[in-house]
């Protein structure tokens, strides 16, 4: 079936002004009419055929699904995919929902539901973080007597509506958290458990939002069902959040759990703050937990623990240490430390050297020390202190000096961490020959080291590049700076009797330094520029770099012609903040000096330009609008 357009006798009048006559009107009319029957007919005829096509498309979909390689596979390898899918990290913290993936599984298919419900291990996970319970209402009374009728509850008040709104999520979570534990059968469990306790009205019963229950009684009982399962718990994070008095939480039960009431806990996350109970005559105040009492602390099994801020000596806790493996410690609260620096308890650096002394398994560890100079007793001999399994060790806030040093023995460190942005004011103590703390560490174990994490902030002059040099097997390079020390509003510690030095910053000599010369320059082979193995960088995000972009450029240039002669992979990441506007597209001049950046990853950040602002000018009916 053909059609020609230019076969109508009004071609040459077609997409013009020409006025027809009356003679030509009936014409075009009939020209149009017959148009219309046959343009009909052609859109009957596809509407046909697209009835035929999704017929068509239809019949080969269902007979290709048949053939789907996934209905093929065992059992077996069916499940082990649906792990690997909830392993994934976007999927690690997915909250108990519609949306979470092994539920999203089990909707598939009957077959797929079956086989998600016989794999218990898909349920094993329980992420129950319940929304803080609203202040300011009150809960219907439950037994207890009142002299006057109770008011009248509206439904609508906004007081009444969250407080029912907290309520039925509440449920929500415990109905969720018995399914979950109900799929998992007697499989390990994973508990991820964050809360607030309930603050102090919310413990009364006079007055009426309709609800039954208190939230201390509700939030009770749901941490009364997952303690039920406490003996299948083989990691736990709990984080508890605003208590009242310890004797009044409604998680009491779940910190007061014994070593026996968890035989397969192999990983412990807790955090706890409660308020302090008032002091009274006859009435010494009382630490909260964790204490010697939080017998969870003492499971048989604990490896692995991530300890909060807590009150009492760290020491006096029920924790095994010589069979950790893997330790953080967030030191102690201020809230029940003494005012007079001889009698508050600190985590110093001696307390630190015991503690290492008690875990002589640690593969990781990460401390927090109190921003305080300790003399170290000198009694012990160099290298008494023996951790020879530590791979990584991060110490927050300050830096021991070289008698810590001197006392440790650390053949396997691979990481060292130093993310102490607070100690910028504190003078740095028993330091020799002018070598600051962070480079007494280097000296002793950075020719193993890895990865490093430094405040140039807190590092003697040229104390940077004297640092690099320490470092020849160095890959990740983490440099943080403090930022402009006068901007700071913390106390200096007791003993800070001296102005510190100028705060080190990275400049474009910095840069120059670790940046390889031309292989034809033979005074200077590329072999000799410090870190050789350095593969990412991260540069100070607050403050602390001098360098242009112009000297960035240069130095990544450098870094990733001559990766051959450093026998590395070459420099793959950069991070760098500028404080000044943008002035340079680094990648397309690195792409114009034909420097090759397949696999470079470069992020530079710069400020906002300030957009110009007029003047806000508001009429009288502008402001009437608003009552």
């Amino acid at each position: 079936m053909t059609f020609n357009p230019s076969s109508t006798p009004f071609a040459q009048h077609l997409n013009t002004n020409y006025v027809p006559s009356n003679i030509e009107i009936p014409r075009i009319r009939a020209l149009v009419q017959e148009n219309n029957a046959a343009l009909a007919e052609l859109i009957a005829q596809i509407e046909a055929l697209e009835v035929v096509r999704v017929a068509r498309a239809s019949f080969g979909e269902q007979h290709m699904a048949l053939l789907s390689p996934v209905k093929r596979l065992p059992d077996d390898i069916l499940s082990t995919l649906f792990l690997t899918l909830l392993a994934h990290p976007d999927h690690r913290d997915v909250s108990m929902s519609s949306t979470h993936p092994a539920v999203v599984i089990s909707h598939v298919c009957g077959r797929w539901r079956q086989l998600a419900l016989n794999t218990p291990l898909l349920w094993s996970s329980l992420t129950i973080h319940p929304p803080v319970a609203p202040r300011g209402t009150y809960f219907r009374n439950t037994g207890v007597d009142h002299h006057s009728p109770p008011p009248r509850v509206n439904n609508h008040q906004p007081l009444v509506d969250v407080a029912r709104r907290w309520e039925k999520e509440l449920e929500r979570i415990k109905r969720l958290a018995c399914i979950w534990l109900e799929r998992s059968k007697e499989c390990d469990l994973y508990i991820d458990f964050h809360a607030c306790d309930p603050m102090g009205a919310f413990h009364q019963t006079d007055g009426h939002t309709g609800m039954g229950t208190p939230p201390a009684t509700m939030l009770a009982s749901l941490a009364d069902i997952i303690c039920d399962t406490s003996p299948r718990w083989k990691g736990a994070s709990l984080r508890i959040t605003n208590g009242p008095e310890y004797s009044g939480s409604a998680f009491y039960r779940m910190l007061n759990l014994k070593p026996e009431d968890v035989p397969r806990l192999r990983r412990l996350s807790l955090y706890a703050s409660f308020r302090m109970a008032p002091e009274s005559p006859g009435n010494e105040q009382l630490p909260t937990p964790p204490d010697k009492t939080t017998g969870m602390l003492g499971g048989v099994s604990l490896r692995t623990l991530t300890l909060g801020s807590i009150s009492v000596h760290v020491q006096s806790l029920p924790i095994r240490w010589e069979q950790l493996t893997d330790l953080q410690f967030d030191g102690y609260i201020d809230v029940y430390t003494p005012h007079t620096p001889s009698d508050r308890l600190v985590f110093d650096f001696k307390q630190a050297l015991s503690l290492l002394e008690r875990c002589p398994h640690l593969v990781t560890c990460d401390l927090s020390l109190a921003m305080i100079d300790v003399e170290l007793p000198d009694s012990r001999p160099a290298g008494s202190i023996s951790l020879p399994h530590l791979k990584s060790l991060t110490l927050r806030y300050s830096v021991p000096g070289p008698h810590f040093v001197t006392l440790l023995s650390l053949p396997s460190l691979e990481v060292l961490m130093f993310p102490n942005y607070l100690d910028i004011n504190v003078p740095q103590m028993n330091c020799d020959d002018g070598i600051g703390p962070v480079e007494s560490w280097l000296q002793a174990f950075g020719h193993n080291l890895k990865e490093v994490q430094i405040n140039v902030a807190n590092l003697k002059p040229s104390g940077l590049l004297r640092c690099m040099d320490l470092l020849p097997n160095i890959v990740f390079l983490h440099l943080d700076h403090s930022g402009d020390r006068h901007t700071l509003s913390l106390d200096p510690t007791f003993n800070w009797a001296e102005t510190p030095d100028v705060p080190e910053s990275v400049d474009g000599d910095f840069l120059r330094r670790l940046t390889p010369l031309e292989e034809n320059d033979i005074q200077a082979p590329s072999m000799l520029v410090p870190c050789p193995r350095l593969e990412v960088i991260n540069f100070p995000k607050h403050g602390g770099i001098t360098f242009t972009e112009r000297e960035l450029l240069d130095f990544i240039a450098g870094r990733r012609r001559t990766c051959v002669a450093l026998k590395s992979p070459g420099l793959r990441e950069v991070t760098a903040a500028f404080e000044t506007l943008q002035e340079l597209d680094i990648t397309a001049a690195l792409k114009e000096e034909g420097v090759d950046i397949v696999g470079l990853t470069l992020k530079v950040l710069y400020p906002r330009r300030i957009p110009l602002q007029t003047r806000n000018r508001r009429t009288r009916a502008d402001y009437d609008s608003d009552f």
